[in-house]
């Protein structure tokens, strides 16, 4: 709304007393200017469906579901994290072994150059 100065009233004896007029002009020729300007959305959002639903029948069923799919997949989940606590087990012992097997090496190159 806008508020637009108008001309003092005559019979008014204060001067500073102003009239004031308020812009009551549509902001839009039409519904599809708004539509344009705001979007889909903001123009129809009374239509949307309220945040909470009733549950459906189906819905225990499908709860169900989804629960016994978390389940399989937690079994999943741990199968996997001891596979890979075994193979960081094995890499471990492979990395041992291979330290071991370079000192072999070394020592064992080191009795060969004092012997030349």
């Amino acid at each position: 709304m806008v508020a637009k100065k108008g001309r003092r009233d005559s019979s008014d004896s204060s001067p500073s007393v102003e009239v004031g007029e308020i812009d009551t002009s549509s902001p839009f020729q039409s519904v599809k200017d708004a539509v344009s300007l705001f979007g889909r959305e903001a123009a129809f959002s009374a239509e949307k469906q309220p945040l909470v639903r009733k549950p459906s029948p189906q819905s225990a069923e499908k709860v169900l579901v989804k629960q016994t799919e978390l389940h399989v997949a937690q079994k999943e989940l741990n199968k996997l994290k001891d596979q890979l606590k075994n193979a960081e087990t094995i890499r471990e012992q492979a990395l041992s072994e291979l330290e071991w097997a370079k000192r072999t090496v070394d020592e064992l190159t080191r009795k060969l150059d004092a012997y030349e």
